[in-house]
């Protein structure tokens, strides 16, 4: 469609909102199609932006593999987790700071791992001490005395005549 209004007016339109809104009522009433010319020339539309997904508990949901990116901080994070571990193990009395000092990370970031550790049930803080969690001992196989009887050897059992 033409633009119906001269170039010289709708800069003069586009630089007096009161104005605009004025001429715009006014040719509106008779025109309907200028007043949709006049709203966009008076302010451009912003695209539409693509909203995301969310979950019933309102975290984004994102299809597995999608985000590469967080992909790539979580592997990054397990590894910055395992160098802590493996420090806690060759330096068990060590401060969080220490920790930090030689992992090369921020102490915020280590009391974070130290967390996650915790919660994975791989490390435990006693006494103001932090350190990793021994592997529980394998269990030995029950004894074969607390096995149940079975009805067959219970019946031999109470049928059986002593002399």
């Amino acid at each position: 469609m033409p633009d119906p209004l001269s170039s010289d007016f709708a800069a003069i339109l586009r630089s007096d909102p009161v104005a605009a809104l004025a001429a715009a009522i006014i040719i509106g009433t008779y025109h309907s199609d200028v007043l949709h010319w006049v709203a966009r020339a008076v302010q451009p539309v912003a695209p539409k932006r693509r909203r995301r997904k969310r979950r019933a508990n309102g975290v984004h949901k994102l299809a597995a593999g999608a985000d590469a990116y967080l992909v790539r901080r979580r592997r990054k994070r397990d590894r910055d987790d395992e160098a802590l571990v493996e420090q806690m193990r060759t330096n068990p009395e060590g401060s969080i700071g220490d920790w930090a000092t030689v992992v090369g990370k921020s102490r915020t970031s280590i009391v974070s791992t130290l967390h996650r550790l915790r919660d994975a049930g791989l490390a435990e803080s006693a006494e103001g001490r932090w350190k990793l969690t021994e592997a529980p001992a394998p269990r030995e196989p029950a004894p074969k005395w607390t096995a149940p009887l079975s009805a067959r050897e219970h019946r031999a059992h109470a049928t059986s005549q002593t002399a």
